[in-house]
């Protein structure tokens, strides 16, 4: 029971439902078919569709519109209206009781489906009935505008009409007729428009093309354009004849005439009359006179020209220069006579443009070209001008247009303002020139002269060059206060100063070469310092202690001095090694007078102080414990005398197996040296100083290197001194007076060769390990010493050429120059360098020496030879390079080889 009460309620709202859902819709319906036509009822749409005025054509059209609009809405109101009905019908048949104010609603709606269904129809009936009547009218209309396009084609093309007339006097007015006809075909245009649109509108089929339309159209668009091209000819040609030449645009005038002939012949000669005859008639005549008239409108023309082109003419000027004007005296007739002159006048003012050009470059008052000054050294009123590559690229540029303006044929009218440029261009190279060489050597030199010592020293050079200084000062702050290069460079005074300043600063310059060479033949280790380098000892003169900063560029083994008397600094008490070694000298040395005597003094100071303490460090020996004497003198000392005992230990061992019998000795002094060994070993376990480590361990290598040598001579089996075994090594030797009569001295012998030890302070540096092609190199460069020559090691680049002549250096305690050789090297250059290595007694290895240029080179084995020379004859005063030098007979030249790399040369035969 309860189940079927829930049912009945559900069919309840589903009855509800289904009619509050036909009745709304039906509402609608009915709401809409009161409302169409806006607000108006059916009635009303019954009125104007089935009553309404459809006359003439034109409301037809529109009421054909309106229908088709109404048309096209009747099937979705038929469809809504039937299916609102089936909702009604289900309703019926599920038994629903429909209510009275819903059936009523129904009804309505269908009896409104009727009547709207009804007034369609009857539309549709008179539409049908008034189409052939509509269509007749609209016929007629087209067949009126064709007969109107029909007067208009004959009009057009009757060669008696005035659109054919040639002799027309206003070509003006016709175009304003044509103007109109334009009009009239626009309106047939326009209806035929229409018609084509009501015959889309009224369902017909399209009509034909309208051939006599388009054919109207094109015989006017021909007519048209061909009056208004006369039309537009005469205002043109008017135009022309009557604009001042200068003003006139030629170009665009032959371009005109050419154009309008081209067309004017095609018209011509596809529809030619008259008219068209006459066009083509005036454009050829005038065509004809185009060259003429392009040599007279020729803008580069100036009044030099135009005088010659009266005088070839024979008249006078006209009040204007206008085409008429000179047609009527006859410039017509004088074709080749203003052509030549234009010619002229284009090539001249082509080079005038050429020029102008290079005026702009250098004297447009915002693109001129400027110097770039900037501040020297940080001074705010000191100016110097920046890099002028750019700018020379530039002015050479111009020079060559210049140049070519001049070799032009053209240049005639203008050659003096052309010649005055390049005389211009020509003095600004020059100025520049001067100037960058004045700038380089100022800054060189501006640096040297600001030292007070350098002046007193050279009151001369300083007055010469203060005055160029001065001046070179106020042409830079002119620069700097206007940058153009051309104001300055076109100033007769600057070029003039330029010169004379170069000129004073030159002499100023070898005054000082000359200057530097006193000094450098006083002190020949200065020959190794570039000249910046000494000129910046010599500027400290008055204070030792900044010129021992310079110290290790003469002395490669002494960093610094210890003074005696310090804040004097006068007395020179110890030298200091770059690791820190304090030697002191035998006798103080002065640090007074000139710097290059006081070197000087140090340098003897140096070798007399190494020779006494070298003497005292071998007296020692004897007495002391081996390990606590290698720390009571300098590092270098001690590793010489260790070396001198050890020779003299194995010649005791010779002695002992010449003259006693002892065969064993060798061995048993092997055996004895190798303890001594381990005892300077044991050292390096102990709390060292850097200093002491440092020594021990060059010890070790040089007693490592003799024990290896021990033990080969007990290979080879050697018991004697003069053995070769033993004359090849390294032998140090403390002579006495009584020994061949030779000074009491260290000399090293090997084989053949004996040196005396040279007593250049090194300071407490290592050692290379000493390997036997180590051996043989030393062999060679001694025995080429002990003959006056130089040794050249040759070999792959890193196998040690360099470091084998620096460590013989060290082994004999030579000063050692490394030059790395290279193609920027000149004979004047290595003159300098052999110079300085005879006088101060140096060694040189030339690193590389086959990079040197082969002309360099054979100028280098004549100096070479000189020396060697020098050394064989014990000439020890030369004369070298046109100077007399002292030779320095412990001097040798080393050179160093990679044979076969890219960038050598052979050395010449006689190097």
């Amino acid at each position: 029971g309860e189940l079927v009460v829930r049912l009945d309620s559900i069919l309840d709202s589903i009855k509800h439902g289904l009619l509050d859902l036909g009745t709304r819709r039906a509402q609608e319906i009915t709401k809409a078919s009161h409302e169409k036509e806006g607000t108006q009822s059916l009635d009303t749409m019954k009125q104007k569709m089935t009553d309404a005025k459809i006359t003439p054509l034109k409301y037809f059209s529109d009421w054909v519109k309106r229908c088709n609009s109404i048309y096209d809405k009747q099937p979705k109101v038929n469809a809504d209206v039937d299916s609102i009905e089936d909702l009604f019908k289900v309703a019926d048949q599920s038994g629903f009781d429909i209510k009275y104010a819903c059936q009523n609603v129904r009804n309505e709606m269908n009896e409104e489906r009727e009547k709207f269904n009804q007034i369609i129809d009857s539309s549709r009936e008179r539409r049908k009935k008034e189409m052939p009547n509509m269509l007749q009218e609209l016929q007629a209309q087209v067949d009126d505008e064709n007969k109107k396009l029909q007067t208009i084609l004959k009009e057009l093309t009757d060669p008696k009409s005035q659109y054919k007339n040639c002799n027309t006097p206003t070509n003006f007015l016709l175009t304003h007729k044509l103007s109109g006809v334009n009009q009239q075909l626009k309106s047939v245009k326009s209806l035929m428009q229409t018609s084509e649109e009501w015959l889309e509108l009224f369902e017909q089929p399209p009509p034909p093309p309208n051939t006599l339309l388009t054919e109207v159209v094109k015989v006017y668009e021909e007519r048209f354009d061909l009056w208004s091209s006369l039309a537009k000819w005469e205002e043109k040609r008017r135009t022309w004849g009557t604009t001042p030449l200068d003003k006139l645009d030629m170009a665009d005038t032959k371009q005109y005439i050419e154009e309008l002939y081209a067309k004017a012949y095609k018209m011509n000669k596809t529809d030619g009359d008259g008219v068209t005859e006459k066009l083509l008639n005036l454009v050829s005549g005038e065509k004809q006179h185009l060259p003429v008239m392009e040599a007279l409108g020729n803008k580069a023309m100036k009044e030099r020209h135009w005088e010659k082109v009266f005088e070839a003419i024979g008249k006078k000027a006209p009040a204007e220069r206008t085409l008429d004007a000179m047609k009527a005296i006859g410039a017509y007739e004088h074709l080749e006579s203003v052509q030549e002159v234009s010619a002229v006048a284009t090539g001249e003012w082509g080079v005038q443009r050429d020029l102008d050009q290079i005026k702009a470059v250098w004297e447009d008052a915002e693109e001129a070209l400027t110097f770039t000054v900037l501040n020297h050294r940080d001074q705010p009123d000191v100016f110097i001008v920046g890099a002028l590559d750019e700018t020379i690229e530039k002015l050479e540029d111009n020079q060559v247009s210049v140049q070519t303006c001049l070799a032009s044929r053209w240049v005639a009218g203008i050659k003096g303002e052309v010649e005055e440029w390049e005389t211009k261009l020509r003095v600004t190279a020059e100025v520049l020139e001067e100037l960058i060489n004045l700038q380089k050597t100022w800054m060189y030199l501006e640096f040297i002269f600001t030292s007070d010592d350098i002046k007193k020293q050279l009151p001369e050079e300083s007055r010469m060059f203060g005055k160029t200084d001065v001046e070179f000062r106020a042409l830079m702050k002119r620069a700097h206060e206007d940058p153009r290069i051309m104001p300055i460079s076109s100033d007769p005074e600057v070029l003039s100063m330029l010169q004379k300043g170069n000129e004073a600063l030159d002499r100023v310059q070898k005054r000082l070469e000359d200057y530097l060479e006193t000094k450098r033949a006083a002190f020949p280790r200065f020959y190794f310092l570039s000249n910046d380098e000494l000129l910046e000892i010599l500027s400290d003169v008055r204070n030792p202690l900044q010129v021992c900063k310079h110290l290790q560029k003469c002395f490669d083994g002494m960093k610094s001095l210890e003074f005696a008397n310090p804040p004097e600094n006068t007395r020179i008490s110890h030298m200091i090694s770059p690791e820190g070694e304090k030697v002191a000298f035998t006798n103080e040395v002065s640090a007074t007078g000139n710097v290059e005597h006081w070197l000087g003094d140090i340098e003897k100071g140096m070798k007399r102080s190494l020779f006494d303490t070298m003497k005292q460090c071998f007296e020692a020996y004897p007495s002391s414990v081996r390990e606590e004497w290698f720390f009571e003198y300098p590092a270098q000392c001690t590793a010489c005398v260790d070396v001198i005992y050890w020779t003299y230990e194995l010649e005791d061992v010779w002695d002992k197996m010449t003259n006693k019998g002892e065969e064993g000795a060798l061995v048993d002094y092997l055996s004895w040296y190798n303890g001594q060994i381990l005892k300077t070993v044991a050292l390096v376990k102990l709390n060292l100083t850097s200093l002491q480590r440092t020594l021990v361990c060059c010890l070790l290598v040089v007693d490592v290197h003799a024990r290896s040598v021990v033990e080969s001579l007990i290979e080879d089996k050697c018991s004697r001194t003069d053995d070769f075994n033993w004359q090849k090594q390294l032998r140090y030797y403390w002579t006495d007076n009584d020994k061949e009569g030779e000074p009491k001295d260290c000399w090293i012998g090997h084989s053949s060769a004996y040196v005396l030890y040279g007593y250049e302070y090194l300071g407490n540096q290592p050692r290379l390990v000493i390997t036997p092609l180590t051996e043989r190199a030393f062999l060679t460069c001694t025995g080429a010493l002990h003959m006056n020559l130089g040794a050249a090691p040759q070999g792959p680049a890193g196998t040690g050429k360099t470091e084998s002549v620096k460590d013989l250096g060290k082994a004999l305690a030579r000063q050692v120059v490394v030059f790395n050789c290279s193609d920027g090297l000149n004979y004047k250059m290595m003159s300098q360098m052999f110079a300085g290595l005879a006088q101060a007694g140096a060694w040189a290895c030339f690193d590389e020496f086959n990079r040197i240029d082969v002309e360099v080179l054979s100028v280098v084995a004549q100096q070479v030879s000189d020396l060697q020379e020098a050394l064989k004859r014990q000439q020890y005063r030369i004369d070298f390079e046109g100077s007399e030098i002292t030779v320095d007979p412990t001097h040798a030249v080393f050179i160093t080889m990679n044979p076969g790399y890219a960038g050598r040369t052979e050395l010449p035969d006689n190097l």
